[in-house]
């Protein structure tokens, strides 16, 4: 009796939690809400106040962002990877899929003293600010290209948390892939094991509204084995999260993963 009595509560109370959370979205600095079969139902669900995208404010915190040197802590099992390949063949090219103003650069270069060939593949507007921005930077090494075909002459694709805000990802997975690279690092994306691949709304920074995706993670790396691509290693991210109110059976979790090509010599990095 005392065990239904204090599950009783616990639900009323995760109800009472859930109604906040549901309200308190349009308001919140980091929140989701709700479950929808694709990014068109998840953005009419917005609230109309606000931008669906980036303002000019946003964006000069991210480039605020890009001087600081020290590795987060999502980002240790993702270097752990790049290191470890760079140590294999140091002529390896990187190409950083959605890597804003480089942060990813910055923060691995300070931290082994190493210089490599990376490119960044940005939207346009990104790129026209981070070019902007680096004009008089003093190294060749870093370039920055919204053309997706330059992934194609690199060894390593490299993205954090980006793949979850694309709608056509298995089109855009194939044209960033066509050309065979043959490592493929991705970090901080949102996965779960109840149902299908699904859309959310995203409230980002308190600053626009945005859909995107949360994976299945089998549908997920069925994305790479159909391109050919074979799972290395997956890790769990303990430090990011997402609690959808009145979905608590979904149990959302962020990953990270490394993919190899099958045709990669010897079948080793």
């Amino acid at each position: 009796m005392q065990q239904t009595i204090i599950k009783i509560l616990k639900g009323f109370l995760h109800c009472l939690k859930d109604i906040r959370n549901y309200y308190r979205f349009p308001r919140a600095y980091i929140a989701y809400r709700g479950v929808f079969e694709d990014f068109a139902q998840a953005q009419k669900s917005s609230p109309n106040r606000k931008s669906q995208t980036y303002s000019d404010e946003s964006l000069e915190k991210n480039i605020e962002n890009v001087h600081t040197t020290q590795i987060a802590n999502t980002e240790y099992p993702f270097f752990f990877w790049l290191h470890t390949l760079m140590g294999k063949n140091p002529n390896y090219c990187v190409c950083d899929f959605g890597g804003g103003f480089a942060r990813h650069y910055f923060h691995y270069t300070a931290a082994t003293k190493s210089d490599l060939e990376w490119i960044v593949c940005e939207l346009p507007h990104k790129v026209e600010a981070a070019k902007a921005m680096f004009k008089n930077l003093d190294t060749k090494c870093l370039s920055f290209t919204s053309d997706m075909s330059v992934a194609h002459k690199c060894d390593i694709l490299l993205s954090s948390s980006a793949f979850q805000y694309i709608e056509n990802l298995p089109e855009i997975l194939q044209k960033l892939l066509g050309g065979g690279a043959a490592h493929i690092l991705l970090a901080r994306l949102p996965m779960q094991t109840t149902i299908p691949t699904f859309s959310t709304l995203q409230n980002v920074c308190n600053d626009f509204f945005t859909p995107m995706y949360i994976f299945n993670k089998d549908e997920f790396v069925g994305y790479f084995t159909a391109l050919g691509y074979e799972l290395v290693d997956m890790w769990d991210d303990p430090f990011d999260s997402i609690a959808l109110p009145f979905h608590r059976d979904i149990d959302i979790h962020f990953c990270g993963f490394y993919f190899r090509l099958h045709t990669t010599k010897g079948g080793k990095i």
